[in-house]
């Protein structure tokens, strides 16, 4: 009987980690890894396009610096017109007056920023389901703090 319940919780586990959504961040792989796919790779950019501290190995950007590096590209629309001319470019205004934004100007880092949701290394675009905030997997996303 013992191993029957085993055998079931074993099968529940599997059951449960193959049907889990996509992660912001997978741990599991290199930053390199990830990035070869990652939609910045694919328009030509590079790690040091992001990670302008010096020579690599490349370290990590501060939290407070994150959405306002991002906004450099993102809230450009000439610049982001040559990629794709329907993109957004109003999400980092949209993040400045938003609870995380606000929370984040005021000092507080234990809020969200773009790579906690977007992820850091990888970055799908919102289209790919595989992508953390794609519509079908966007309330997973904000519940892992939710």
């Amino acid at each position: 009987m013992r191993r029957v319940r085993a055998l079931v919780a074993l099968t529940l586990l599997m059951t449960a980690v193959a049907a889990a959504p996509p992660r912001a961040q997978t741990p599991v792989a290199t930053p390199e890894a990830l990035f070869k796919d990652d939609v910045h790779a694919q328009a030509g950019l590079a790690c040091s396009s992001c990670h302008t501290s010096g020579a690599a190995p490349y370290g990590p950007v501060e939290r407070t610096k994150i959405a306002p590096l991002c906004a450099t590209c993102h809230a450009n629309a000439e610049y982001m017109k040559k990629y794709n001319p329907q993109v957004r470019v109003d999400q980092y205004q949209q993040y400045l007056t938003s609870t995380h934004g606000k929370r984040m100007a005021s000092g507080e880092t234990r809020v969200a920023t773009c790579s906690d949701c977007h992820g850091a290394h990888g970055i799908r675009p919102v289209s790919d389901a595989r992508s953390p905030v794609a519509p079908p997997t966007l309330a997973t996303t904000c519940a892992k703090c939710h």
